[in-house]
Protein backbone atom coordinates (compact mmCIF):
# COMPACT_ATOMS: atom_id res chain seq x y z
CA UNK A 1 0.00 0.00 0.00
CA UNK A 2 3.15 2.24 0.86
CA UNK A 3 4.22 1.68 -2.49
CA UNK A 4 0.70 2.76 -4.52
CA UNK A 5 1.01 6.34 -2.18
CA UNK A 6 4.58 7.08 -3.52
CA UNK A 7 3.96 6.13 -7.06
CA UNK A 8 0.62 8.09 -7.25
CA UNK A 9 2.61 10.98 -5.37
CA UNK A 10 5.37 10.83 -7.81
CA UNK A 11 3.01 10.84 -10.67
CA UNK A 12 1.47 14.42 -8.89
CA UNK A 13 5.24 15.64 -8.40
CA UNK A 14 5.93 15.39 -11.97
CA UNK A 15 2.69 16.54 -13.49
CA UNK A 16 3.86 19.83 -11.08
CA UNK A 17 6.95 20.12 -12.14
CA UNK A 18 6.56 19.75 -16.51
CA UNK A 19 3.30 22.84 -15.13
CA UNK A 20 5.73 24.43 -13.68
CA UNK A 21 9.06 24.35 -16.04
CA UNK A 22 5.56 25.40 -18.89
CA UNK A 23 4.72 28.39 -17.03
CA UNK A 24 0.67 26.70 -16.29
CA UNK A 25 -1.26 26.96 -13.05
CA UNK A 26 -2.84 23.66 -12.53
CA UNK A 27 -6.55 24.66 -11.75
CA UNK A 28 -7.43 21.21 -11.45
CA UNK A 29 -6.62 17.27 -12.48
CA UNK A 30 -8.44 14.14 -12.03
CA UNK A 31 -7.24 10.58 -13.12
CA UNK A 32 -7.78 9.50 -16.28
CA UNK A 33 -7.58 6.18 -18.56
CA UNK A 34 -6.01 5.22 -21.46
CA UNK A 35 -9.32 4.94 -23.36
CA UNK A 36 -10.80 8.50 -22.53
CA UNK A 37 -7.31 10.29 -23.40
CA UNK A 38 -6.03 8.18 -26.19
CA UNK A 39 -2.78 7.30 -24.54
CA UNK A 40 -2.13 3.44 -25.96
CA UNK A 41 -2.95 1.05 -22.68
CA UNK A 42 -0.74 0.45 -19.57
CA UNK A 43 -0.75 -0.17 -15.89
CA UNK A 44 2.50 1.34 -15.28
CA UNK A 45 1.91 4.93 -16.31
CA UNK A 46 -0.49 7.51 -14.55
CA UNK A 47 -3.00 9.70 -16.45
CA UNK A 48 -4.37 13.36 -15.65
CA UNK A 49 -6.98 15.06 -17.23
CA UNK A 50 -5.81 18.77 -16.50
CA UNK A 51 -6.98 22.11 -16.16
CA UNK A 52 -4.08 24.89 -17.16
CA UNK A 53 -4.03 28.48 -16.95
CA UNK A 54 -1.52 29.56 -19.05
CA UNK A 55 0.76 32.99 -18.49
CA UNK A 56 -1.15 35.18 -20.29
CA UNK A 57 -4.29 33.78 -18.21
CA UNK A 58 -6.01 31.53 -21.02
CA UNK A 59 -7.33 28.51 -19.94
CA UNK A 60 -6.10 25.01 -21.47
CA UNK A 61 -7.22 21.60 -21.28
CA UNK A 62 -5.22 18.53 -21.50
CA UNK A 63 -4.69 15.39 -20.97
CA UNK A 64 -1.00 14.83 -19.11
CA UNK A 65 0.48 10.69 -19.26
CA UNK A 66 3.66 10.51 -16.23
CA UNK A 67 6.13 8.16 -16.45
CA UNK A 68 7.33 5.83 -19.50
CA UNK A 69 4.32 3.02 -21.17
CA UNK A 70 7.07 0.33 -20.02
CA UNK A 71 8.84 1.16 -16.56
CA UNK A 72 6.37 4.01 -15.17
CA UNK A 73 6.95 7.15 -12.67
CA UNK A 74 10.53 5.51 -12.43
CA UNK A 75 11.62 7.51 -15.83
CA UNK A 76 11.04 10.78 -15.67
CA UNK A 77 8.71 11.75 -18.67
CA UNK A 78 5.96 13.69 -19.39
CA UNK A 79 3.66 13.47 -22.59
CA UNK A 80 0.65 15.94 -23.14
CA UNK A 81 -1.76 16.01 -26.00
CA UNK A 82 -4.00 19.00 -25.61
CA UNK A 83 -7.66 18.22 -25.88
CA UNK A 84 -8.84 19.72 -29.47
CA UNK A 85 -11.23 23.14 -27.98
CA UNK A 86 -7.64 24.96 -27.33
Amino acid sequence: MLYLGWYFSKAYTMLKMWADENNYEIVSKEYANSIESGFPYSRANIIFNVILIAENGIQKTAWVRCGNRNFGVFLNEVEVKWHTNN
